[in-house]
């Protein structure tokens, strides 16, 4: 049973958005793990301290007091200490149900699911994460052959609900026993776009996705991992040879 955990972080968004204004990745992991000290996971840390940070960063940029160079780093510290952090903490679990994160095609927003995988770790998941702008045809590719136990599509964008709805119907047909999940700006206030879609699930931020993974955490992976396809005989012959010392 999941519970919403009642650590409170909303007052660190000052001192993480001034971190990041000023492009101070350790204060940025400073504030952080003051987070994580205060028995808060990544979920909640994403929703209610990261998310408002960055959305506030965002805003500075529409109104023209900070360049869209600054917006990125912004962005960009964040995916930087969570990536050490993540490094550092989770290892593989063999048998653990597998879901896989991807951005669709036009798609450049990835912190998101970068976020999410991290959420999906500490839910007893195992992640694999596509990164952004990933063409349709690759993703399907790689999701037909893995037989994830669930998809996690993004979506920043409102213009790219009828791409999602094309490849959601596509992994219907190359992967009909996985769930498909979709989240990301577009949906976040307007979940009925995510519904449009014909997805499984709308996510409208990390804790209600943390929350899903757990209501829906088998005991084992149904199938096990393959890699994502066989390497061409040119390859293998190329990686066979021995290194010179």
């Amino acid at each position: 049973m999941f519970t919403e955990p009642s650590s409170s972080v909303s007052d660190l968004t000052g001192p993480l958005l001034m971190r990041l204004l000023a492009g101070d990745a350790s204060g940025v992991d400073r504030v952080l793990t003051l987070g994580y000290a205060r028995g808060a996971d990544t979920a909640l840390i994403a929703r209610d301290l990261i998310t408002p940070a960055l959305t506030e960063v965002g805003e500075l940029w529409r109104q023209g007091q900070i360049t869209i160079a600054e917006e990125h780093l912004a962005t960009a510290l964040v995916g930087r200490v969570l990536t050490r952090r993540s490094a550092a903490l989770f290892a593989e679990r063999p048998g653990a149900p597998r879901i896989v994160l991807t951005c669709l095609a036009g798609e450049f927003h990835e912190l998101g699911i970068r976020i999410s995988a991290d959420v999906a770790q500490e839910a007893g998941w195992e992640a694999e994460l596509l990164g952004s702008n990933v063409p349709r045809r690759d993703a399907l590719h790689y999701i037909e052959q893995r037989t994830p136990e669930a998809v996690g599509l993004s979506v920043t964008l409102t213009a790219h609900i009828a791409e999602c709805a094309r490849t959601i119907d596509d992994l219907r047909r190359v992967a009909p026993r996985s769930k498909i999940l979709v989240g990301g700006l577009a949906v976040r206030h307007d979940p009925d776009l995510g519904r449009a879609s014909g997805a499984d699930e709308v996510i409208q931020d990390a804790v209600g996705f943390k929350a899903w993974l757990i209501a829906n955490l088998p005991k084992v992976s149904a199938t096990p991992p393959v890699p994502p396809a066989s390497l061409p005989d040119a390859m293998r012959r190329r990686l066979s040879k021995p290194r010179a010392r």
